[in-house]
């Protein structure tokens, strides 16, 4: 027996949109297959910004690239869903649907800053320690040409040391974690620390996938961060922390 022409097919079913995804995937309980689907979807997206992020020379004085197998990549790739689940899914709860396909940008940031910890990881004892005081971190214009990484004390830390409280890496890192979360908050402590740490400049910053922002608009970001960690640095130097 044929169908006639009014008896139409089942369509196939389509798959959830990415804000779908994510609205189902912030459910509670957690929804298992929703985050299979997430994986899935989001993947190949992850994998290229891991591995588009290794290949920048983002460390200061890095001449030489880290050698990253696929299994690594493959690790790193489980590293930044596993940042997006841990903490009752804080970091996806922290995500601002600001834009059309935003998700993208946002997981391109993540990505970074899974890349960053790993290499921090991975070349700690090739580097020497990082000092500066707090004098050192001051607001970004656009008169600023100096690279900030180049007055942080490596060398001559001893001599600085003996005339002001320095701040190491790990504090900083520990400060940024205290301070109060704004919108964009990832993107723009990755800034800071790119800046900071990394020795990066503004024009190279914002030629990150994901970034998306003008020199002025990294500038500002920076300078948010800075706002906001200043007085959380002065108050560990303070008590010795």
């Amino acid at each position: 027996m044929t169908k006639s022409r009014s008896q139409k097919l089942p369509r196939p079913e389509q798959p959830d949109s990415p804000d779908e995804l994510l609205r189902r995937c912030l459910q509670t309980p957690i929804d298992e297959q929703a985050w299979k689907e997430f994986f899935d979807y989001f993947f190949d997206t992850i994998k290229s910004a891991v591995k588009k992020t290794f290949l920048l020379k983002i460390r200061s004085g890095h001449e030489q690239l880290i050698h990253l197998s696929e299994e690594e990549v493959l690790d790193l790739v489980q590293m930044v869903f596993k940042r997006l689940v841990e903490n009752d899914r804080q970091t996806l709860r922290d995500f601002r649907n600001d834009y059309h396909h935003s998700i993208y940008a946002y997981l391109n940031i993540i990505s970074i800053n899974v890349v960053m910890d790993f290499i921090d990881e991975r070349t700690a004892r090739k580097r020497p320690p990082l000092f500066f005081s707090l004098d050192d971190l001051q607001a970004e214009d656009e008169e600023e040409k100096v690279p900030l990484h180049k007055i942080v004390a490596q060398q001559n830390q001893q001599e600085v040391a003996s005339q002001t409280p320095l701040i190491t890496e790990s504090m900083l890192d520990r400060a940024l974690q205290e301070i109060p979360k704004g919108k964009n908050h990832q993107r723009d402590v990755i800034i800071f620390k790119l800046r900071v740490v990394k020795g990066m400049d503004f024009d190279d910053i914002v030629k990150i996938k994901g970034i998306h922002l003008s020199l002025s608009g990294a500038r500002a970001a920076f300078n948010r961060i800075l706002l906001k960690v200043q007085p959380v640095l002065r108050e560990m130097l303070q008590q010795g922390k």
